[in-house]
């Protein structure tokens, strides 16, 4: 009895929730042999817990990653249109300057 719950431990402290459950033993060692179990079960669900978390945490990283790409490639493609409207006023600006100067020169 001792041995296995002994064992049961000793294979829980190491990380493997993958040992056996321990049979119930009689009297007082029964409510050892459960507690023993229901901490490992308890474990593995919390284990469980936290690795679907993680991977939603990776999921939900990999799509804002997605989404931060595509909002800077949206930026620039924005900028490079703006500097385009910038560079086509300066042109019409240049031109309006040309005829005001010919306009005058004509009167």
């Amino acid at each position: 009895m001792i041995k296995d719950i002994s064992h049961a431990l000793g294979e829980i402290s190491n990380g493997n929730l993958g040992v056996e459950d321990i049979e119930d033993y009689p009297g007082e060692f029964e409510q050892l042999s459960e507690a023993v179990n229901s901490i490992k079960n308890t474990l593995s669900s919390i284990m469980l817990n936290v690795s679907e978390t993680a991977n939603s945490v990776g999921i939900g990283s990999s799509e804002l990653s997605d989404a931060t790409a595509s909002l800077a490639q949206g930026t620039t493609e924005q900028a490079s249109s703006v500097q385009n409207i910038v560079n086509e006023i300066n042109d019409v600006t240049e031109e309006i300057k040309k005829n005001s100067k010919n306009c005058t020169k004509v009167q």
